[in-house]
């Protein structure tokens, strides 16, 4: 994904319709994810999502087409897909930066599972924030190229609602696994035991790259109905539309549901800070009273 703009010729008018449209949509993304959120958590979140922005604003200006271009063709002397392979280990690198923002900026902030996925969030909605602002401004930059507006709106439909959400989610999925790192009851702990923490991050981080890495193979290689419809024998299928959108909708829609789900059973095998502290305090003091004894 090459979102590099052009600046042979610098436009005013198209970095402000990309940042106009990009906060836009990060507003209205915030507001669909938002939820019951601590007071204090509005400042962790910008500022999370700000070094996030800055995060991509590296990535896609001075590392992305280099990586990218390396592993591919590293992976081509090993494997007849170095794409896909090349595409997983972006994606690794990618989820682990947002990553390493939340572990860094929010360790100590933490109070329930809740504000590691929601800074979760912020990490992916700042780096898209990034992607966005570049991507719209080459977009309304070169629109007298394109032969028709909806080109225009295709781009900006399939980047707010197909490829944002994969962000968020990839994203969420680590939060969520991160956050029962640190908050997981001590019977949820009991199998793996001083590993679980260790046990969960690896989860998130193998599950959120995983479906990065898959979901933009997919999209690089830019299926349409007529590639399908050949697979079954229908040679001469009068659609030939993208399959992008469905493809998005899907990865979008399942990971979502995973999500959630785990979203929705977290407040029964979990704890807060304030009361991992007070079981704590309590087993040591009973450790201290059977000394005693």
């Amino acid at each position: 994904m090459n979102f590099l703009p052009n600046i042979s010729h610098f436009s005013l008018t198209s970095l402000a319709i990309a940042f106009l449209l990009t906060f836009i949509t990060v507003f209205v993304w915030h507001e669909i994810l938002s939820r019951s959120r601590r007071k204090n958590l509005a400042f962790f979140f910008c500022l999370v999502f700000s070094i996030a922005m800055l995060f991509g604003c590296i990535w896609i200006v001075f590392l992305e087409k280099s990586i990218t271009l390396y592993l591919v063709q590293f992976f081509h002397t090993f494997t007849i897909y170095p794409l896909f392979f090349a595409l997983v280990i972006v994606g690794a690198i990618v989820e682990f930066g947002k990553n390493t923002i939340v572990r860094f900026f929010g360790k100590k902030f933490f109070e329930t599972i809740d504000d590691v996925i929601d800074l979760s969030f912020a990490t992916a909605l700042g780096f898209t924030a990034t992607e966005n602002i570049f991507h719209f401004y080459n977009l309304f930059f070169l629109a007298d190229t394109y032969e028709t507006p909806m080109i225009i709106v295709k781009e900006v439909i399939s980047q707010v609602f197909f490829i944002l959400p994969i962000h968020l989610f990839c994203s969420g999925i680590f939060g969520y696994y991160y956050g029962m790192a640190l908050f997981a009851d001590p019977n949820q702990r009991k199998f793996w035991k001083k590993l679980y923490g260790f046990v969960q991050f690896i989860k998130g981080t193998v599950i959120s790259i995983s479906v990065y890495g898959l979901f933009f193979y997919i999209m690089k290689q830019e299926y349409r109905m007529g590639d399908i419809a050949s697979l079954f024998g229908f040679e001469h299928f009068p659609f030939n539309e993208s399959m992008f959108p469905f493809i998005s909708f899907l990865f979008s829609s399942l990971t979502a549901l995973y999500l959630f789900e785990k979203i929705g059973n977290a407040d029964f095998i979990t704890e807060t800070k304030a009361e991992k502290l007070k079981r704590k305090e309590k087993e040591l003091a009973d450790t201290h009273e059977k000394k005693g004894e």
